[in-house]
């Protein structure tokens, strides 16, 4: 997989935790809204082979947000409507 540069951060200890893979997929798993908030305000950034990159592009991002939307309002409205 060809991941894209991260030109603003120089080491991945730079990058905030909530920007973070690791925190990306923890929120995936327990908390889905936070998860959807992080993917439609920036990007979400990994340390690979010693340099930081970009985990999504800015359309996977988008499209992500999106179907996780679209699960979270099915189970709303499958809890919901009798």
């Amino acid at each position: 997989m060809k991941y894209e540069p991260a030109p603003q951060f120089a080491t991945y200890a730079q990058v905030p935790f909530y920007r973070r893979r690791w925190f990306y997929g923890l929120s995936a798993l327990t908390f889905m809204p936070l998860t959807v908030l992080i993917l439609l305000t920036g990007e979400v950034y990994l340390q690979h082979d010693g340099a930081v990159k970009k985990f999504l592009t800015r359309k996977n991002r988008m499209m992500l947000a999106a179907a996780l939307t679209f699960v979270m309002a099915a189970n709303v409205v499958r809890v919901l409507v009798p």
